[in-house]
């Protein structure tokens, strides 16, 4: 088990909005938003509320997380917001390296731009995100794929997704593209003339946050697992659970 290369844990902002990466990489954020974004009871210790249009930018660190194509990350959350709720997204200013992690409605999806940039998708369905309750959300991408996970259960996995036909799913021909948001994804060109699933519209998380980890390599299930198991550990595991 390597240890994640990134952890904000968000049980704490500074004064001036900064929220800071426990991990060995220093990758620290700044809080935007519509409100102070509100420390709150957490999974683990506090957590982020991040209001009705709060993120966490991080795009100072745009070379580094854009250029992951093995990661995991994981994060407890609660109270998304109805609809698309954006939990992370990356984009490296290119029209071929863009990805996206993010609820809808009944669904977990990850989203990708290709090579021909095209947007593909791998989503898999939940029952409901029941008001009040935290969940715990991953997703692990490598050669082989991607896999969903909520509460240490595996949703889907794939190498090509399907479009869902629901509004928001993609943004595509983002006007500003290079940044990393935890929380948020920033407007896109409209394209609703001729392609009615897209949505121009700036999206954000809507919700509450807490410990969210970066590794840059794919968990496997177990690992995952222990995550879910074991709120406000991290890896390595100790050798007893292995």
């Amino acid at each position: 088990d390597e240890p994640p290369l990134a952890r904000w844990k968000l049980d704490n902002m500074s004064d001036d909005r900064q929220v800071p990466d426990s991990g060995p990489a220093g990758m620290g954020g700044e809080f935007h938003g519509d409100s102070a974004g509100e420390t709150v009871p957490g999974k683990v210790d506090g957590a982020l509320d991040m209001g009705d249009q709060g993120y966490v930018d991080l795009s100072r660190h745009v070379d580094a997380l854009a250029g992951l194509d093995t990661f995991t990350l994981t994060a407890w959350i609660r109270d998304p917001r109805d609809g698309v709720s954006i939990l992370f997204s990356v984009s490296d200013g290119s029209a071929s390296n863009r990805i996206q992690f993010n609820l809808n409605r009944m669904f977990l999806v990850y989203l990708w731009q290709d090579q021909s940039a095209h947007w593909d998708s791998v989503a898999g369905r939940v029952n409901e995100w029941k008001p009040g309750q935290w969940y715990h959300v991953a997703v692990s991408v490598d050669s082989t794929g991607v896999r969903l996970y909520r509460d240490g259960e595996l949703l889907t996995s794939g190498s090509v997704g399907i479009q869902l036909g629901t509004p928001c799913i993609g943004l595509p021909d983002l006007q500003n593209p290079r940044d990393v948001f935890l929380g948020h994804v920033r407007e896109g060109t409209d394209r609703a003339a001729f392609e009615p699933q897209w949505s121009g519209e700036p999206q954000w998380f809507g919700g509450v946050m807490d410990d969210v980890q970066l590794y840059a390599s794919a968990l496997d299930h177990s690992a995952i697992r222990y995550l879910h198991e074991n709120p406000g550990e991290a890896l390595p595991r100790p050798a007893e659970e292995r």
